[in-house]
């Protein structure tokens, strides 16, 4: 050292050169996550989460690649797999790839249920088909083989027995939640939901096909105009309607949610409450109150009760009477109306 001139410091383990290129930013940042999994399925899912996310992924999935055989807990590899299969990195379908020829069964088990939403047919069993499939789509990205998985099941539904809707409905949502924009996809399916959920007859139960739909994100008006729709048909048209707008926790239905919490149907005054608890909204405590006062003991009784208490955040659930929710409301209806929007500034 020059006399007189001080030593430069030392860089602090772990720290970043002077000059380094985001390849190596990438890298350097990959390993310390990699570092940091301590066997707790919460911590690698979120260490995968955070890898998925990372640029550029190319980099980050090298060492990746590098380090998953010297991964020793298959509970790490699994849920570091899982981060990237529900992201939408460029990169996912290789590292499920790694999990796909994992030693641990367990593992490849897991990887080939992420894998099917991009095949649509199950290849655990056909190794083989497995290999030929991933040298054939090696180049295609992700969400191109999503949208082409979406158009398959769309043509399996059309002619499916109506045995067979239930699942594949369940496989089209796992696709379609995975899309990413993909605005022509989303639309096929939407377009197909619509017509489907319109006809009791095609699926007697709603669930899944509700599920396809939020899954799908329709646009305001787009649910709107559904909801519009459903509701005019009357009878299940207008009970399906109040899922919809449940599942879809629309607040421009609550007025229409409101207005049910009385009917004589009970089904429908359950939906309606379970709609409003979903929306979560205190400005419907008090219809919800005064609507229980005047059921007799139903479903639709046990379930505003329910949507009291969960939107009151009140331990008991369906097992408080009209009686207790009404004495409940005189003591707290100042303090709850105060917490309405727009109270504050007055």
């Amino acid at each position: 050292a020059v006399p007189g001139t001080a030593e430069p410091a030392a860089p602090a383990p772990g720290a970043p050169p002077a000059a380094e290129s985001p390849e190596d930013a990438a890298a350097r940042r990959a390993g310390l996550l990699l570092d940091g999994l301590d066997g707790s399925w919460f911590t690698a899912w979120k260490v995968g989460g955070l890898l998925a996310k990372t640029e550029p992924a190319s980099a980050v999935l090298q060492v990746v690649r590098s380090r998953w055989g010297s991964l020793p807990r298959p509970v790490d590899r699994q849920n570091l797999m899982k981060g990237y299969a529900f992201s939408h990195s460029e990169v996912r379908l290789e590292v499920i790839d790694l999990g796909a020829r994992d030693p641990d069964p367990a593992v490849r088990r897991w990887a080939f249920d992420y894998l099917e939403p991009y095949t649509v047919d199950r290849l655990e069993a056909d190794p083989d088909a497995y290999r030929t499939w991933r040298a054939e789509k090696a180049a295609t990205p992700p969400g191109v083989l999503l949208a082409r998985s979406a158009d398959r099941l769309l043509g399996l539904l059309r002619s499916s027995a109506p045995e067979d809707r239930e699942e594949l409905l369940r496989r089209l949502e796992e696709v379609v939640l995975r899309l990413g924009p993909a605005p022509e996809a989303r639309l096929a399916v939407l377009q197909a939901a619509e017509g489907w959920i319109q006809d009791p007859g095609w699926h007697p139960d709603p669930a899944p096909l509700l599920l396809v739909i939020r899954a799908a994100r329709p646009a305001e008006d787009r649910a709107r105009a559904l909801f519009e729709d459903l509701i005019r048909r009357g009878g299940e048209g207008e009970l399906r309607a109040l899922l919809l707008a449940g599942d879809l926790e629309a607040p421009w239905a609550r007025e229409a949610q409101v207005a049910r919490l009385r009917s004589a149907n009970a089904a429908l005054a359950a939906a309606a409450a379970e709609a409003l608890a979903d929306l979560g909204d205190l400005r419907s405590v008090g219809p919800l109150v005064e609507a229980l006062g005047a059921r007799g003991e139903d479903r639709g009784a046990y379930a505003v009760s329910g949507a009291l208490a969960r939107i009151a955040d009140v331990p008991g659930g369906g097992i408080r009477d009209a009686a207790w929710w009404r004495e409940w409301w005189n003591r707290n209806r100042e303090r709850i109306e105060k917490a309405l929007p727009g109270q504050e500034e007055r």
